[in-house]
């Protein structure tokens, strides 16, 4: 890619003159702390800049960076952003991203701040993210411009409440400071936000000891002010949160208590019902094993009777049986007894008179006596 103009041409000479003695003087209320006076000047070049050099000349761009970096010293983040935005623009359009410039990281960082000071966080975070990923890249991760800027990406996401990402950027950055003996300013600043993101995470043993320490640089170099008091007021509020934590656990500790107490009596009580149903169960049992045996019992008794009946029922059959016998016996022997009288007669030998007629009364006598005896 190319490189912003830096021309001036011989028409422009005279203009040029008068915008750099403008640019001097707005420098010098810059370094007197006169803001507002730098501004006037700074607007009025911008609006010469951009008629007379046009929009991509090194000139306008700069002046563009110089006069939204004083408009965010007045708090006025929007036009801030606006020419920070263009200005960005510009530098990416003409000189390109692979790599970027110094400047237009510088530029970029600035457009990130304005976003986070007009509370647009995800929009800054993108910018503060892509600025700390490039200067990663081409200066490596150890570089102070590189710690600067992940140190912004973090409190960008402290304020999204991305507080995990943020600890883990500021735990990286202050290791970093430490290990590279940084300067303690900005070891201090490291840890007091680590401390702040852990606080915010409920680690707040961790967030006093930072805390703590930051109140024990500030202390021993002598410096004392807003910081140190927030540092310390912080260390107090971890002790009272920690003391709320104490509370709180010892509640859920006698609640879990309580909880294991109605468990225990719930349970005993159930026990004490399963039990009782037992004990019911098994009279059930007992009471329908009693049923069951005098059922047995009926029916043994049910069983000899009808045994008994049958018995005396046979014995009656028998007897009846043997009465039958003995009565066919008397009758054969009758008719055999008959038989032999019968034959008794045959052989006995006629006397006197005796002739058909009188052989005939006694034959019919025969007959009515064996009728009789039928």
């Amino acid at each position: 890619m190319g490189a912003l103009s830096t021309d001036i041409d011989d028409s422009q000479a005279a203009g040029y003159a008068i915008f750099d003695k403008r640019d001097d003087q707005a420098r010098e209320f810059i370094q007197q702390g006169k803001i507002e006076e730098a501004v006037a000047l700074l607007k009025k070049n911008l609006e010469w800049s951009e008629t007379n050099l046009g929009s991509d000349h090194f000139c306008t761009v700069d002046t563009r960076e110089v006069l939204a970096f004083n408009l965010n010293e007045l708090r006025q983040f929007t036009a801030a952003r606006d020419l920070n935005k263009k200005a960005l623009e510009t530098r990416q359009r003409i000189e390109g991203e692979d790599p970027p410039s110094k400047r237009l990281l510088k530029t970029q960082l600035h457009l990130a701040n304005d976003f986070f000071k007009l509370d647009k966080y995800k929009t800054a975070a993108q910018y503060y993210e892509k600025t700390y990923n490039a200067r990663t890249k081409v200066l490596g991760e150890e570089h102070n411009d590189t710690l600067e800027t992940g140190y912004d990406l973090a409190t960008c996401f402290s304020a999204m409440g991305r507080y995990k990402d943020s600890q883990d950027l500021n735990q990286k950055i202050l290791d970093t400071r430490i290990r590279l003996k940084a300067h303690p300013t900005k070891i201090l600043r490291s840890r007091k936000n680590l401390a702040s993101d852990l606080f915010h995470l409920g680690d707040f043993e961790k967030a006093k000891a930072l805390n703590l320490e930051c109140v024990k640089y500030l202390i021993g170099k002598g410096k004392g002010g807003g910081l140190l008091k927030k540092c310390q007021e912080a260390a107090v509020l971890c002790d009272e949160k920690l003391e709320i934590e104490a509370k709180l656990a010892e509640q859920r500790k006698e609640r879990a208590q309580e909880l294991k107490r109605e468990e225990e009596a719930k349970l005993a009580e159930q026990k004490e019902e399963r039990d009782l149903e037992l004990k019911r169960e098994e009279e059930r049992e007992r009471e329908q094993q009693r049923d069951l045996e005098q059922m047995k019992k009926i029916l043994e008794l049910s069983k000899l009777e009808e045994q008994e009946r049958q018995r005396k029922a046979t014995l009656a059959l028998e007897e009846e049986q043997r009465e039958e016998k003995a009565r066919l016996k008397r009758e054969e022997e009758e008719e055999q007894k008959r038989r032999q009288d019968l034959e008794q007669m045959k052989k006995r030998p006629r006397v006197g008179g005796v002739g058909r007629a009188g052989s005939a009364k006694k034959s019919g006598s025969y007959d009515e006596g064996r009728a009789k005896r039928k």
